[in-house]
């Protein structure tokens, strides 16, 4: 159990180097009192400081995954990252050969080396691998790594044993040819140790490594990556999910303008959900968050083509870019609205 949390709460200056409002502090879990003031993280450097009763043995104090901070939690080697992404130059996946012929070999190379793109060949006779989506804190701090399938039509695979999405750390699977992977640790008795785990947002290594870029937000990894494709001036991370966009994840957007794109839905309840839980985040934290209309003035508000895009299409903002973008159409629209120049 962890008698401590890192918060992002009381940004004092860092004592490592020294950049203003950027220490973060620990909060005791039990009382939400502060610890003292030379504990805590840097937002700018990454340096920092833990306090060195934070673990205890008994107590009544305990927390969930979420609440213990990043450098508190259990990694996935980088090694078998690294691993993984080489493999993606040349072992058959149906979704970065899908994105090349409509994007390029070019960008599709960009993208798999910005995010670490891998994949998990987990079948035989030539047939499509896992993608590998690894969430990166920084450039070292692998979260996990989220493992999909998708099929020819870059859709995911909701059929047998590949419609789930798995992790990698505690992947405990075999392929189709009965080979057998387990990523979990175990201990003397041969028990499993649990995982900590502390998600990120993935691609949050670029908001710590291009500082003067604009954030954007979605909530598929597919949509990140097919983002950055077309629009690389800015950072494309995404959640991962509908919920998934816990305060704790946007430790790192002080400072920083993020463009939201939520999913469309019959009920616009991910746009609501969304719109109410980060415009909260920005009244308490201050962070700049600005929910982006990417489909209405497209479609010239035709209240049937959006009805079935929502409805039917179920679409997202790399969805109008695949569906819709004949002559660099969208894209442009995009460019226009988003203040970028276009090209014709």
């Amino acid at each position: 159990m962890f008698k401590y949390t890192l918060s992002n709460l009381r940004r004092v200056d860092c004592p490592f180097c020294g950049k203003r409002g950027k220490y973060s502090a620990y909060i005791n879990n039990a009382t939400q009192e502060f610890a003292p003031v030379e504990y805590g993280m840097c937002s700018s450097c990454q340096e920092s400081k833990r306090p060195p009763d934070n673990y205890i043995v008994d107590g009544s104090v305990s927390v969930t995954n979420n609440e213990i901070g990043y450098f508190e939690a259990d990694k996935v080697h980088i090694g078998i990252i690294n691993q993984l992404n080489k493999a993606s130059f040349s072992v058959c996946n149906t979704l970065l050969d899908g994105l090349e012929l409509k994007f390029g070999a070019e960008g599709v190379k960009r993208v798999t080396e910005l995010y670490k793109l891998g994949c998990f060949q987990d079948s035989y006779g030539g047939e499509s691998s896992a993608i590998v989506f690894p969430y990166l804190h920084t450039d070292t701090h692998c979260c996990t790594g989220k493992l999909m399938w998708f099929d020819e039509d870059l859709h995911r695979i909701k059929e047998g044993k590949k419609q789930y999405p798995r992790f990698l750390h505690n992947l405990n699977y075999t392929d189709d040819r009965g080979r057998g992977y387990d990523f979990n640790n175990y201990d003397d008795a041969g028990e499993i140790v649990p995982f900590k785990l502390k998600m990120s947002l993935f691609g949050h290594n670029q908001i710590i490594n291009e500082k003067h870029k604009t954030i954007c937000l979605v909530e598929s990894e597919k949509t990140a990556v097919i983002m950055s494709i077309v629009l690389p001036e800015f950072i494309w991370v995404a959640s991962g999910g509908k919920t998934l966009i816990q305060d704790y994840k946007f430790l790192f957007f002080t400072g920083r303008k993020c463009l939201v794109f939520p999913d469309l839905s019959a009920d616009d309840n991910v746009w609501l959900y969304w719109s109410e839980k980060l415009m909260k985040y920005s009244r308490k934290y201050g962070y700049e968050f600005e929910i982006v209309d990417y489909y209405g003035e497209f479609l010239k508000y035709d209240s049937e083509l959006i009805r079935f895009c929502k409805c039917e299409g179920k679409f997202d903002v790399a969805d109008f870019v695949l569906e819709f973008n004949k002559n660099d159409c969208y894209v442009n629209y995009l460019k226009n609205k988003l203040g970028l120049s276009t090209t014709h």
